[in-house]
């Protein structure tokens, strides 16, 4: 699944021009019903949470061992 600026904010989607490596996001939304995003100031933007995957490593364990670490799940 996808989720787009146009899903939030109803206006056209901004991309980058290019990855530099493969993450594992996803979306964490605590009991008041907000969403965890991650700013990136230095590109203004805002970005689910995780982080940038390994070749080895599996999806779902790399966003929860980033998160663990980040947002002390």
């Amino acid at each position: 699944m996808s989720i787009t600026d146009r899903d939030v904010l109803s206006g056209e989607s901004t991309y980058l021009n290019e990855v530099s490596r493969f993450a594992s996001r996803g979306v964490l939304i605590n009991s008041s019903g907000q969403v965890a995003m991650m700013e990136m100031t230095a590109l203004n933007l805002y970005k689910l949470p995780g982080g940038g995957l390994e070749e080895s490593e599996d999806k779902e364990e790399a966003f929860f061992a980033r998160d663990q670490g980040r947002n002390g799940l």
